[in-house]
C-alpha cells in the first residue's frame, strides 16, 4: 500500500470518527446566550440578589363550574407531580374577584396556574411537553418561549442543514456528472461540517442557535474550494501543478476568511466572538484536510473522476467573454448603493421572539392572549430606592407610585410588586382591595404569600416592581421604556433597570450593530489585504465596491419583499464576506498573474464559480419553505447576496480590472 493510499484511508477514517463523535451533540440556547459580558453580568447579579426564578403561565377554558372544578383539580395533579416547581392555583370559591387580581389566575370562561422555578432542573421542559400533549392548554412564559426556540432549532439541526448537506451533493452529482469526482468534492466539506461539530463538542459541550450555523458555513467554504481544486486538477492533469497555480488565491483565501471572521471578535457578545473564531479556525484546518484528500486521491480522480456519464452541453464559453460596459456599472452602482442606504433604516428590526414562529402555528396567538388576559411577560424590572429607614413606611409610599403608574400607563396595569400582591391577599381575606393601614396586620398578609415570590420581591432590600404585558418588539419596549423613566425622572426617584427581558432587548440591539460593524471591518481589511497582496490601487476600489454592492441590494430586496433584521438575518452579511470574497481573489488571480487563455479561464475559475455559487444559491433558497421566521429569511437573504455577489464577480470586476470589458480579448 502506498504513502498515499495510506494517507487517504486515515482521511477518511478521520472522517467517519467526527461523525461518530459529533453523533450525540445536544442543542442548548441558555437564557444569557444574547447577552453582552457586562449585560450578563449584571443580569446574574440581579438574579441572585432577588432569588429570580421563571415562570410559566398556563390556561385553559372551561364550559361550566362542574368543568372548572374538575380542571382545577387536574391542576393539583400536576402540581404533586411536579414537587420541585411552586405551584400558584386560584381558589374557585373566589373566582368573583379573579379579574380585579394581578395574576388573573381565574376568570369568568378560563382557569389555570402559574409554575415558578428554575430552569436549570428540567421540570419546566416536562410540564410544558405534558400540557402540549393535551388539548386545550395556552401557554406563555420565557420557559415556553425557549422550549419553542429549542424545539426549532432542533428541527432545523436534524432535518434541514442534513437536507442542504444531501441536496448539495446531488447538485454536485448532477453538474460533475461523475460519482467519484462528486465523492472527492463532497467528504472534504462533510468533514468540515463534522470536525466543526466535534470541535464545539470538545470546546463547549454543546451547541447553540449561533454556533449551529458554523458547520454550514464552513461545509459552505470548503465546498467551493472542491469545485476550485477539482476543476484545475482536470485542466492541468497534475494536482502538484493545479495547486501552484491556485495556491495565491486560495491563500488569500484563508488568510482574508480568517481576518473577515476575526474580526468579530470585537463584539461584546461572547457568542457572536466564539463565532467568529470557530469560522476562521475550522476553515482553515479543513482546507489543509480538502488538500490533503485530493492530493492522495489525485490518481483516483485522474483515472475516474474525469469521464462523464452523461453528455450535457456546456454553457457557451462567448457568455463570459463580455463584462458589462462602465457606463452601466457606474449607473447601477450608484442607484443599488443610494437606494440601499435610503432603505437601511425603513427596514423593521425584530427581535420579539413570538414574532418568529408561523401564524398557524398559534404559538404567537396563544401567548399573547395568555398575556393580556391571565399573566404577561416581566417586561420591565425596576429596583427603587427609599430614604425611608422604616419598611413600612417605604411601602405607602410605593403604593402610591403605582397608583400613579396605573393611571398613567395603560401597559402598568398589570403590575407585580410587595404592594401589589399584599393588596390582592387583602382583597382575598377581607374584600378589600389596599394595603392595609396597620403595619402589622401588611405584614401578617406578606407573610402568607409563596416563598418564591417573597424571594423575589422581598422587603428587607431595595424595592422591585415588575410591569408584565405581552412580548414586544425592541421599538415599541424602548418607547414605553423612554416613557417610564421619564415619570421616575420627574419624580425624584433613584432608580435603576434590570431583569432578562431588559438585558435581552439592549443586547440584540447591540449585537445587530455589532455585526454591522464586524462586516464594514472585514470588508475593509479585506480590500486592503488584496491592495497589499496585488499591489495595484484600483484593486482597493474594486474589491470594496464588488463586496458591497450585493449587500445594499439586499436591503432594497429585504424592503421590497417584507423582511426583517434579525438575529439570524443580520449574520448573512458576516457570512457572505466569507463566501463572496473567495470567489474574487480566483477571478483577479485567472485575470492577473495567473492569466493564461480564455479557454483556462472559463474551465478554471467561471466553472467552479458557477458550480458553487448554482449550488449555494439553490441551496439557501430551499430555506424558504421552513417555518422559522429567522432561518427562512436568513437562507432566501443569503441566496439573493450569492447570486448577486455571483454576477458582480463574473460580470463586474473583470471590466474593472481589466479596464475594458472585453474580457477575452484582453486574455487574449
Amino acid at each position: 500500500m502506498t504513502k498515499k493510499n495510506s494517507l487517504l484511508i486515515l482521511l477518511l477514517f478521520l472522517t467517519a470518527f467526527t461523525a461518530w463523535f459529533s453523533s450525540d451533540i445536544k442543542q442548548l440556547n441558555p437564557e444569557t446566550l444574547f447577552l453582552t459580558k457586562e449585560s450578563a453580568g449584571e443580569y446574574l447579579k440581579f438574579k441572585e440578589k432577588f432569588n429570580e426564578s421563571d415562570h410559566l403561565v398556563a390556561s385553559i377554558n372551561f364550559s361550566g363550574d362542574q368543568d372548572a372544578v374538575e380542571k382545577l383539580t387536574s391542576i393539583e395533579k400536576l402540581k404533586e407531580s411536579f414537587s420541585s416547581l411552586t405551584f400558584i392555583i386560584p381558589d374557585f370559591n373566589k373566582r368573583e374577584i379573579g379579574p380585579k387580581m394581578t395574576l388573573k389566575l381565574i376568570g369568568p370562561n378560563h382557569v389555570g396556574f402559574m409554575a415558578i422555578g428554575k430552569k436549570e432542573s428540567g421540570a419546566f421542559k416536562k410540564l410544558i411537553t405534558e400540557l402540549k400533549n393535551k388539548k386545550g392548554w395556552r401557554l406563555s412564559g420565557l420557559p415556553y418561549t425557549n422550549y419553542m426556540l429549542d424545539s426549532y432549532s432542533k428541527n432545523i439541526q436534524e432535518k434541514l442543514f442534513p437536507f442542504m448537506f444531501i441536496l448539495s451533493f446531488i447538485l454536485c452529482l448532477l453538474i460533475t456528472r461523475n460519482f467519484p469526482a462528486s465523492i472527492f468534492i463532497f467528504v472534504p466539506s462533510l468533514f468540515s461540517a463534522l470536525f466543526s461539530l466535534a470541535s464545539i463538542k470538545l470546546i463547549f459541550g454543546s451547541m447553540n442557535m449561533v454556533t449551529s450555523i458554523v458547520p454550514l458555513l464552513s461545509f459552505s467554504i470548503i465546498f467551493s474550494l472542491g469545485f476550485h481544486l477539482y476543476y484545475s486538477l482536470v485542466e492541468y492533469q497534475d494536482f502538484k501543478t493545479a495547486l501552484n497555480r491556485k495556491k495565491k488565491p486560495i491563500s488569500l483565501m484563508l488568510f482574508t476568511t480568517s481576518i473577515g471572521f476575526g474580526a468579530l471578535l470585537t463584539s461584546k457578545i461572547p457568542v457572536i466572538a466564539h463565532f467568529g473564531i470557530l469560522v476562521a479556525g475550522m476553515t482553515f484546518l479543513s482546507a489543509i484536510f480538502s488538500i490533503l484528500f485530493f492530493y492522495t486521491g489525485e490518481e483516483v480522480l485522474l483515472k475516474y473522476g474525469i469521464r462523464k456519464w452523461m453528455n450535457v452541453k456546456s454553457l457557451p464559453e462567448k457568455w463570459f467573454s463580455k463584462g458589462s460596459p462602465y457606463s452601466f456599472i457606474i449607473i447601477l452602482s450608484a442607484l443599488l448603493l443610494g437606494g440601499g442606504s435610503y432603505v437601511y433604516f425603513k427596514l423593521p428590526v425584530l427581535t420579539d421572539a413570538t414574532r418568529y414562529f408561523p401564524d398557524d402555528s398559534g404559538v404567537r396567538k396563544e401567548m399573547d392572549w395568555v398575556s393580556q388576559n391571565v399573566a404577561g411577560f416581566p417586561l420591565y424590572n425596576f429596583v427603587l430606592k427609599s430614604n425611608s429607614d422604616e419598611t413600612f413606611q417605604k411601602i405607602q409610599k410605593m403604593e402610591v407610585i403605582e397608583g400613579e403608574l396605573r393611571s398613567e400607563f395603560d401597559f402598568a396595569s398589570n403590575l407585580v410588586s410587595p404592594v401589589s400582591l399584599t393588596r390582592d391577599a387583602n382583597l382575598f381575606y377581607s374584600g378589600n382591595h389596599q394595603i392595609p393601614e396597620n403595619k402589622f396586620a401588611f405584614f401578617a398578609l406578606y407573610s402568607r404569600m409563596p416563598d418564591s415570590l417573597k424571594d423575589s420581591y422581598p422587603l428587607e432590600k431595595d424595592y422591585r416592581m415588575t410591569i408584565m404585558g405581552k412580548s414586544l418588539n425592541v421599538t415599541e419596549y424602548n418607547q414605553n421604556l423612554g416613557r417610564l423613566e421619564k415619570f421616575f425622572k420627574d419624580n425624584g426617584i433613584v432608580y435603576s433597570t434590570n431583569g432578562l427581558y431588559h438585558q435581552l432587548m439592549s443586547s440584540q440591539d447591540e449585537m445587530i450593530k455589532t455585526l454591522f460593524k464586524s462586516f464594514g471591518l472585514s470588508v475593509a481589511l479585506v480590500s486592503l489585504l488584496a491592495f497589499f497582496f496585488f499591489k495595484k490601487l484600483r484593486i482597493l476600489f474594486i474589491f470594496l465596491l464588488v463586496n458591497t454592492v450585493p449587500v445594499f441590494f439586499s436591503f432594497i430586496f429585504m424592503w421590497l419583499a417584507g423582511l426583517s433584521i434579525n438575529i439570524a438575518t443580520v449574520m448573512t452579511y458576516s457570512i457572505s464576506i466569507g463566501l463572496v470574497v473567495d470567489s474574487s481573489f480566483h477571478v483577479l488571480h485567472s485575470l492577473g498573474e495567473g492569466r493564461t487563455s480564455f479557454k483556462e479561464y472559463v474551465k478554471t475559475t467561471v466553472n467552479p464559480i458557477l458550480a458553487s455559487s448554482f449550488i449555494f444559491i439553490l441551496s439557501f433558497s430551499s430555506f424558504a419553505s421552513n417555518d422559522f421566521l429567522p432561518i427562512r429569511e436568513f437562507g432566501v437573504i443569503l441566496a439573493f447576496i450569492l447570486l448577486i455577489g455571483m454576477f458582480m464577480d463574473l460580470f463586474v470586476l473583470p471590466t474593472l480590472f481589466l479596464g475594458d470589458k472585453d474580457i477575452e480579448g484582453r486574455i487574449q
